[in-house]
């Protein structure tokens, strides 16, 4: 059980906001939360790529493409930046905006217009680019409880 609350102080400086987590123990739950709270503050992410160090900014992100060992990172009005790391390493420093859609797509909801029904059962996202990514049946549930909750 969580409890939130709000606190005015003086001490802090104005464009900080301070967070204090409390509980009996150190869990691994509150270690998870708080690496999740630290990255609210990241709107840059960091890829090495061909060598050289790539950084985004979460906002241009349109969706990300597992291809076996390797990452296709999709931003906007760019070619597709490829590296080399496993997507559930990459979901954990995630906003909330981005939702895996199958087992090797996950896409920035800031993009999706639209989710139509395919003849699969799976169903189709168009993105703001006309881009259609295929939402597997396993994960549309979790697609649907995060739009409606952003």
């Amino acid at each position: 059980m969580f409890k939130i609350s709000f606190k005015k102080e003086a001490a802090v400086p104005e464009n900080e906001i301070w967070i204090d987590l409390r509980a009996s123990e150190l869990s691994e739950e509150i270690t998870n939360l708080a690496k999740k709270i630290s990255y609210l503050d990241q709107n840059e992410l960091s890829f090495m790529a061909n060598g050289r160090l790539k950084r985004l900014t979460v906002d241009e992100i349109e969706y990300f493409e597992v291809f076996g060992d390797y990452l296709d990172i999709h931003s906007v009005g760019k070619d597709p930046l490829t590296i080399r790391k496993p997507l559930k390493e990459l979901l954990d420093k995630l906003p909330r905006t981005f939702v895996q859609v199958s087992r090797n797509t996950v896409i920035n909801l800031d993009y999706l217009r639209q989710v139509e029904p395919s003849m699969s059962g799976n169903k189709t996202a168009l993105l703001a680019d006309q881009t259609r990514i295929s939402i597997s049946r396993k994960y549309w549930k979790g697609v649907k409880e995060r739009v409606f909750e952003l």
